[in-house]
């Protein structure tokens, strides 16, 4: 057979028409099994799709058909039999002899299921009066309540997972304008900052507030109730919770770690020094006579530093905490790691997985002294630290330290977190003539004159001690409601971690915008208002992480990644799903279809195609939107 002749063939079997007069009959009365239903509609489906066919003479009757069919064929529930149809078509003709109209038939039985007092009795004889009244087979009426019931309850469902869908979308829209909780001139540099690489201010800010509360030395302190004696010092636990290659390591470096390396690099350089001047002295003391060595130094040889001062730690024993609170009791440390992981896997390492590491680390949140008994022999003893612990970590990691959300001992209550979503950054095709990035000095002379202040304690004034105690009594009120662990956990531990950041942001507002002037003792209500600010958002992150990362089972956990994954590749099918995304690689892909159609139907997104070939595509209002500088937006 020739090219010719086998090219001509298969055109002509591409156009046969799978049009069948007979086997459409029986579905539309209703004798078709379902088997033979779904098999006619598979046919012409095929046949409609092949773009061959367009010119086909019985193309515009196959294709009136195509709804009809569809339809028929969604009627048969999942464990009917080939008899379903015929039950369909003489229910549809015994209601043409009601005596009542459909709408007045839909009210009956929406005003039965809804009667919360019926028994089973009673609705049993509702119904049968029903039925009788409106002249309705029994049988037929309890198949119609039945799926009138099951259509209110998935209504009912549908409508709390929109709720909660539309929380988390809320969630994810929430933000911090930075002008209104730090000085302009370092929002203003943040902004620019962000706008360059398209990160968000938020996490920018968690970085930089998480540096900055390591520059405060021991002894500078808050008195949030002075009738108790209720106190914080400005120590922050917090973290980063991003996907890789969302930027965050660039965040924790630019904004906490290279101002903090700025001081240690001056703290090496000033151990130096005094290392040089002790072995001169050494050197000059034994080459002295007694009776010179007593005239010189009448008191011995003068002590001098064993180690350098440490503001920045990334993987310390706590023995090795413990000597540096032990030399230097005025330091404050940041404990600071790209993976937070890291720093709960680190605890008891040294210790074969027995000992107190975790414990320590759960005292010094609240700047306690502890003891450690030396390898080498003999205690160290220290009364009073001050450590902030800052980090990045990835989204699942943080789902898997979570567990199941009890948090017994409440160390993840104790951090603050921010999350970065995945971000597409894109560098200006030209570069100005900068030497150093603009915001490395501006942060670096901020943090030096942190660090040059005196401790102090700081006082609320009275009207800036009321609206804080109006904040705490409203933490506590909704924490005594919580039914989440996570969350109850969250709202008790923000009462003082917002003390926290009316000392770290009133310190920040006065050594930025007034360097020359002392810092005032007396908080006013300003910095009171920009805490609770701060506070409110990182209780709204963890709200939004748990829902996102704790209720991934849950279906409107599903919508949501749904939606992301839509956000971030536009039309998506079920096999996109399956495959690019973890928690639903094990999903139907006909179940991710009709999640498809539920999403659409609650406006949030579009599909088209049908079948196999249906995709989605949500909707540009439910995309993540943060809050910016107006000036820049």
């Amino acid at each position: 057979m020739s090219y010719k002749d086998s090219n001509k063939k298969s055109q002509g079997e591409a156009n046969k028409s799978p049009l069948d007069s007979e086997t459409f009959e029986l579905i539309q009365s209703g004798e078709a099994s379902k088997a033979t239903t779904k098999e006619y509609l598979a046919k012409i489906e095929n046949f409609l799709f092949d773009d061959k066919n367009i010119d086909h003479p019985d193309y515009l009757e196959i294709q009136s058909q195509l709804d009809l069919v569809a339809e028929f064929l969604e009627s048969f529930p999942d464990d009917s039999d080939s008899d379903h149809a015929k039950t369909l078509a003489a229910s549809s003709n015994s209601s043409k002899r009601l005596r009542c109209t459909e709408e007045e038939l839909d009210k009956e039985v929406t005003a039965i299921i809804e009667n919360e007092n019926l028994t089973a009795e009673k609705l049993q004889g509702a119904l049968t009066y029903l039925s009788d009244r409106i002249g309705m087979h029994p049988l037929e009426l309890e198949k119609y309540y039945r799926a009138k019931k099951d259509t209110i309850e998935n209504q009912g469902h549908l409508e709390e997972v929109k709720k909660e869908v539309d929380s988390i979308l809320k969630l994810e829209k929430a933000g911090l304008k930075l002008e209104e909780v730090i000085p302009s001139c370092y929002a203003d540099l943040i902004y620019d900052y962000c706008e360059e690489l398209g990160i968000r201010p938020e996490a920018c800010f968690t970085s930089l507030i998480s540096g900055f509360s390591a520059c405060h030395r021991i002894g500078t302190e808050i008195i949030l109730a002075r009738r108790t004696g209720y106190r914080q010092h400005p120590a922050i636990f917090a973290a980063i919770v991003a996907n890789p290659g969302s930027m965050k390591s660039e965040i924790r470096k630019r904004f906490a770690v290279k101002p903090l390396l700025g001081l240690q690099k001056d703290m090496i350089d000033q151990f130096g020094r005094a290392e040089k001047e002790r072995k001169e002295t050494e050197l000059e003391y034994r080459s002295m006579s007694k009776d010179e060595r007593n005239a010189a130094y009448p008191e011995g040889l003068p002590e001098f530093p064993e180690r350098s001062k440490a503001i920045f730690i990334d993987d310390p024993t706590f023995e090795g905490l413990a000597l540096n609170f032990f030399h230097y009791q005025d330091q404050a440390i940041l404990y600071s790691r790209d993976e937070l992981k890291g720093i709960f896997d680190s605890l008891n390492k040294y210790r074969g997985g027995k000992g107190s590491d975790e414990a320590q680390l759960l005292s010094l949140y609240d700047g306690d002294g502890f003891s450690i008994n030396r390898a080498s022999g003999g205690t160290i003893f220290v009364e009073r630290t001050a450590l902030s612990i800052f980090g990045t970590i990835q989204p699942f990691v943080l789902a898997s330290l979570w567990g199941d959300g009890q948090d017994t001992n409440g160390m993840f209550s104790r951090f603050n977190y921010c999350w970065q979503p995945d971000v597409c950054t894109l560098l200006n095709l030209e570069d100005d003539d900068y030497e150093d990035c603009p915001l490395d000095e501006p942060l670096k002379t901020l943090f030096t004159r942190a660090y040059a202040t005196e401790p102090k304690t700081y006082f609320l004034s009275a009207k800036a001690y009321r609206r804080y105690a109006n904040y705490y009594n409203f933490l506590s009120k909704r924490a005594i409601k919580e039914s989440n662990p996570i969350i109850q956990h969250a709202l008790n531990k923000a009462k003082g971690q917002c003390g926290r950041y009316i000392l770290n942001l009133h310190l920040l507002e006065s050594l930025g915008n007034k360097p020359t002037e002392e810092v005032s003792l007396i908080i006013e209500t300003e910095a009171v208002d920009r805490a609770i600010k701060v506070s409110q958002f990182f209780l709204e992150q963890v709200e939004l992480l748990h829902k996102t990362l704790c209720d991934t089972d849950s279906q409107f956990g599903k919508f949501r990644k749904i939606l992301a994954f839509s956000e971030r590749l536009g039309w998506i099918k079920a096999r996109d799903l399956i495959m690019g995304e973890r928690s639903l690689r094990k999903t139907d892909s006909n179940l991710i279809r009709d999640w498809f159609l539920e999403l659409e139907n609650l406006g949030y997104g579009e599909v088209k195609g049908r079948g196999t070939r249906l995709k989605f595509r949500t909707l540009p209002k439910n995309c993540q939107q943060f809050a910016n500088n107006p000036e820049k937006s």
